[in-house]
């Protein structure tokens, strides 16, 4: 009886000691981390970010300057990022109807310099309005170990996902 009831004080004292611990962490976050300690003037020229100009990106209040957004709805996850013949192509999941997360298809965008994206349509629809295509990567084969090159000059790229079957 005295050793269970010395084991329920030590694991009371252990929750008590990780309840100030967790709270001091979060002290800290919100006291240091998350508070603006920047000193603007200590940043060089040479290391100041470069400005972007909003001519040059189109921007809505509710969409991000710099990384990819479709022109509607939202996308999932990024599934392919390869570069290609001078243009990175970026895959993603996204379903064109609405901004919900069912029966993915995968979109495709272009961009010269990350920043600038061209959205293309889309690259694999699922097969029907019930099976959906998730996660995968886009690889270039630029051996041919596929068999699927064609022409000499242009590589396939080969998109490998998984997909949702509904029966378990």
């Amino acid at each position: 009886m005295y050793r269970h009831h010395n084991n329920s004080i030590n694991n009371l004292s252990r929750t008590i000691i990780g309840k100030i611990l967790i709270l001091g962490i979060i002290i800290y976050l919100v006291k240091y981390v998350m508070s603006d300690h920047t000193n603007h003037n200590s940043i060089s020229e040479s290391n100041s970010l470069p400005e972007i100009s909003n001519t040059i990106i189109p921007h809505h209040q509710h969409r991000p300057l710099i990384h990819f957004s479709p022109k509607k709805n939202w996308i999932n996850d990024p599934n392919g990022l390869v570069y290609y013949d001078t243009e990175w192509h970026l895959f993603y999941q996204y379903y064109p109807k609405a901004p919900i997360s069912i029966n993915m298809h995968w979109g495709h965008a272009v961009s010269k310099d990350l920043i600038t994206w061209n959205e293309l349509s889309i690259a694999i629809p699922p097969e029907d309005d019930i099976v959906g295509i998730w996660s995968g990567s886009v690889v270039i084969d630029w051996k041919n170990i596929t068999g699927f090159q064609k022409n000499t000059n242009i590589h396939p790229m080969i998109a490998i996902y998984t997909w949702q079957y509904q029966r378990w």
